[in-house]
């Protein structure tokens, strides 16, 4: 079920006497209950600009978004959700603590909640060492932390994160990821945007790519990265054969008196296993080589860039 939809939404930012410039471009998505979802994308995509929308901060120009069935201007709807910007500005004279009491008081939080509500948090993102000191002695990563904690303080349903990960070190980034992972045990959906795409194979149940405000492809994860994007090793022995007379359009290496090829897809990997066969040549093995996110979101952009 989905939670969250948008339906042909689009955003024009419109600039005296210029032309406007089209952020995001006719964006259909569902984001499904419960889930981590993967919003990936170049710079200049449109990644922010959506999650902005999503929030309510920004209007769409054309389409429509719905969260939990309600228009996202919806007061009831807002309550649900909790946000952490790519870029956030906190007071800096205030502490972690007092932090989290500001915020509280615009969420109408009561005290009691809250006192509870913030220990749990600060333990969460690692920062309950941290809670009194001041925010302006906060270093980058500190801020992410507490960032993300404002974004938790009212309990949503929705948790949106807008590069929560940058920052970060090796464990930082191990912390946040476990806390999603923790989250999505309690029924939160997540969808956050990152560009550290490691991290993203790690945590994501789906992905979406979206290339110049466009949305590219959006599948689970281990769709993208299966056997139809697979590429396949595979090494034999030809006998006094040129590899490359029976392969032109593949690029055959030698070493140790073995031939290797990479093929696209089993289908292609069982073709050119045939050939060899045929040409009186024997498979020694192969080897699948399953693309990483990256490289498959490599493809994807090199693709609608050529598009």
């Amino acid at each position: 079920m989905n939670i969250v939809e948008l339906k042909g939404v689009s955003k024009i930012y419109k600039r005296f006497f210029k032309n406007g410039i089209k952020a995001v471009d006719n964006l259909t998505l569902g984001v499904k209950k419960g889930e981590i979802f993967g919003f990936l994308g170049p710079n200049g995509a449109g990644k922010t600009t959506t999650l902005k929308m999503l929030t309510g901060i920004i209007f769409p120009t054309a389409g429509t978004i719905r969260i939990f069935d309600k228009d996202v201007s919806d007061p009831a709807v807002k309550k649900k959700i909790g946000f952490l910007p790519e870029t956030p500005n906190f007071y800096n004279h205030l502490t972690g603590s007092e932090l989290l009491d500001f915020y509280a008081e615009l969420f109408h939080l009561s005290r009691r909640y809250i006192k509870e509500r913030k220990r749990k948090i600060l333990e969460m993102v690692g920062l309950s060492d941290a809670a009194s000191k001041k925010i302006g002695s906060y270093s980058k990563g500190m801020l992410q932390r507490i960032g993300i904690a404002q974004a938790l303080l009212n309990n949503p349903e929705i948790i949106l994160l807008d590069e929560p990960l940058a920052g970060l070190d090796p464990i930082g980034r191990k912390d946040i990821k476990e806390t999603m992972y923790e989250l999505k045990k309690q029924g939160k959906t997540i969808f956050f945007s990152t560009h550290i795409l490691p991290d993203i194979e790690m945590v994501c149940d789906r992905v979406a790519i979206l290339i110049s405000g466009r949305l590219a492809v959006v599948d689970e994860l281990h769709n993208l990265l299966g056997k139809k994007f697979q590429t396949f090793e595979i090494v034999f022995r030809f006998p006094d054969v040129d590899c490359k007379k029976v392969f032109p359009d593949k690029g055959c290496s030698f070493d140790k008196g073995l031939f290797t090829i990479l093929s696209e897809g089993e289908e292609e990997s069982e073709v050119i296993q045939k050939r060899i066969w045929e040409n009186g040549g024997k498979v020694v093995q192969v080897m699948p080589q399953v693309k990483t996110l990256e490289e498959y979101f490599a493809e994807v952009v090199d693709k609608e860039n050529e598009g």
